[in-house]
């Protein structure tokens, strides 16, 4: 299985350090690079459970088994963290 790429946790020790619109628009190469990365990851990971769980489809798309980066905005005050600071898998 493929392991996690180094740029991922570069990425989020960037966006932890200045978490601002800003900021990510200048990273944001970094961020799309560091998806795809995790999308390959997806992949892997999802083949891999496929061989011990028959169940699981065939239709799963790994795109949309990434968690979004973007936090809530109608919860969020003035000042408060834009980006989560952490990625999440789900199948």
């Amino acid at each position: 299985m493929t392991s996690l790429h180094a740029d991922t946790i570069n990425f989020l020790t960037l966006i932890a350090e200045n978490n601002t619109r800003h900021f990510f628009g200048i990273i944001k190469p970094l961020y799309e690079q560091v998806r795809e990365q995790l999308i390959q990851f997806a992949v892997d990971y999802i083949n891999q459970l496929r061989t011990i769980d028959d169940s699981l489809s065939e239709d799963i798309a790994p795109k949309k088994c990434l968690f979004r980066i973007y936090r809530d905005a109608r919860r969020l005050k003035e000042g408060d963290p834009v980006y989560k600071i952490n990625f999440g898998l789900f199948v």
